[in-house]
């Protein structure tokens, strides 16, 4: 069963987020207001959510999505 590791980041621009993913060729960067639900390996939805995500099929074929939610802190949290 796969499962998401969360990682404090010092992150606090969206667009300079999105910029860097897009930078490191990934095909497809998803922007959100409100979080929208994290997908596991199978297709599963879980019950974890994010503003900016890479879906799993962008990163490879047995990933979970990545996705980086906002804190109250205002930095992005990334979900791994």
């Amino acid at each position: 069963m796969s499962h998401f590791v969360r990682i404090r980041t010092q992150i606090r621009e969206k667009s300079i987020l999105v910029e860097s993913l897009k930078q490191m060729n990934l095909p497809r960067v998803e922007v959100y207001e409100e979080p929208q639900h994290l997908f596991g390996f199978q297709g599963d939805q879980r019950a974890d959510t994010a503003e900016v995500i890479v879906r799993r099929q962008f990163v490879g074929h047995a990933s979970n999505d990545i996705g980086f939610k906002l804190q109250e802190s205002g930095e992005y949290q990334a979900i791994i």
